[in-house]
């Protein structure tokens, strides 16, 4: 199991941008038609993986999808509760087998980690799977910012400008008063970049989808805290295999050696500028101290 992400995801990035297209409009036809054949028999997801992206999530669900009892879904980012919702849940099932071909004791689940920050999906997801057991990872919020605005100069999803630019036209919205002191000390006028490529969603999101107390909150008016399994992706990291067995027991799939372990997805980029680094850490402290609360764990990111 999990030789498409396996082959998707060791893939160099050019080759990857040049097959999308083609492979996104193949996949998505397939699934038209299975969904066509209605769900009734088809296995429902029992877990969610809700995100944060840059956090881990790609190797999570690549060591997942290895376990013998986890089926594979379609795609890994389905997306389903924001993006295709209009499709209709058995458009959504389709991208899961049929009960008949799979072992008795199959789950499978969705890795969709735009879910977390987004302000519809809790709902809809609370009215379609109740009883869903939600995994969300927690990653540095610095660097999880830092490798979101790289990882989108990269595909291509904005332009390649300087990452100050880009949190500075987020941080205006965000927290304005500390904003404008960075501008300051960087001898910054006071005007944002502006959005110079088209379809760039502008200002970005990636300060914001690093305000996970502000979207666990949400979450929690429609899922009780036992239905949540949330992990600090530095622990995935230092210690994958306990990370995993700890998942494992979570999602009620049986002990299961996942042998050598390797993280997946991993950016490279320059060092940012210790006042940036600063900013960002002023902008999420409040932040992190109440994701704790609502968490009942630390997350004692301190650098």
């Amino acid at each position: 199991m999990g030789l498409r992400a396996r082959i998707r995801d060791t893939m160099p990035e050019p080759v990857r941008a040049f097959i999308r297209p083609m492979s996104s409009r193949v996949l998505d036809g397939f699934l038209q038609m299975r969904a066509r054949g209605g769900s009734a028999d088809r296995i429902r997801p029992s877990f969610i993986c809700i995100g944060a992206g840059k956090a881990g999530t790609t190797s999570l669900f690549f060591w997942l999808v290895q376990h013998p009892d986890i089926v594979e879904p379609m795609k890994k980012e389905i997306n389903f509760f924001y993006r295709h919702w209009d499709r209709g849940l058995d458009f959504y099932l389709a991208h899961f087998p049929k009960r008949a071909e799979v072992g008795a004791g199959a789950i499978s689940g969705d890795v969709s980690p735009g879910y977390l920050a987004n302000e519809v999906t809790p709902q809809r997801l609370a009215q379609t799977f109740p009883d869903a057991k939600l995994i969300a990872l927690f990653r540095n919020p610095v660097a999880r910012t830092i490798s979101h605005h790289h990882h989108d100069v990269r595909e291509g999803r904005c332009a390649a400008r300087p990452l100050v630019d880009a949190l500075i036209a987020e941080g205006l919205m965000i927290a304005p008063e500390r904003t404008n002191a960075l501008l300051e000390a960087l001898g910054r006028g006071p005007e944002p970049a502006v959005p110079v490529q088209k379809g760039e969603a502008w200002p970005p999101h990636h300060m914001r989808n690093s305000l996970y107390a502000d979207h666990l909150e949400r979450w929690m008016e429609h899922f009780p805290r036992e239905q949540f399994l949330l992990l600090k992706s530095e622990d995935l990291f230092a210690d994958p295999k306990s990370v995993y067995e700890e998942t494992l027991d979570f999602i009620g799939a049986e002990p299961y050696d996942v042998g050598p372990v390797q993280a997946f997805n991993v950016g490279k980029y320059k060092e940012s500028d210790a006042r940036v680094i600063d900013y960002l850490k002023d902008v999420f402290e409040e932040p992190n101290e109440r994701l704790g609360r609502l968490a009942g764990r630390e997350f004692d990111w301190d650098d």
